[in-house]
């Protein structure tokens, strides 16, 4: 299989998360998600990962994070899941 570039790795995340949101419009995507669905795509999590935070810091993409609270056992568990959607850049 033929290595992609960074480039091309970024727009195959972008047009992702496009496509997402003009299919599912009120619907979260969440960061495992994406990583599951791109990692089909013939994408290695460590590609994935950099280029996405590379994308975040240039404001591409907006990572929102939201927290809940379960209780299991007895026990409250707080879980942290992390959002991502089109910044205004692009």
């Amino acid at each position: 299989m033929i290595k992609k570039t960074n480039n091309e790795i970024k727009e195959t995340i972008l047009k992702f998360i496009y496509d997402y949101y003009e299919k599912f419009k009120n619907r979260k995507l969440s960061l495992d998600k994406l990583k599951k669905e791109l990692k089909n795509l013939g994408l290695e999590e460590n590609e994935i990962i950099s280029n996405l935070e590379n994308l975040i810091e240039n404001n591409w993409i907006i990572k929102e994070e939201e927290e809940y609270s379960i209780i299991k056992i007895a026990e409250r568990i707080k879980i942290k899941v992390v959002y991502l959607k089109i910044g205004k850049k692009s």
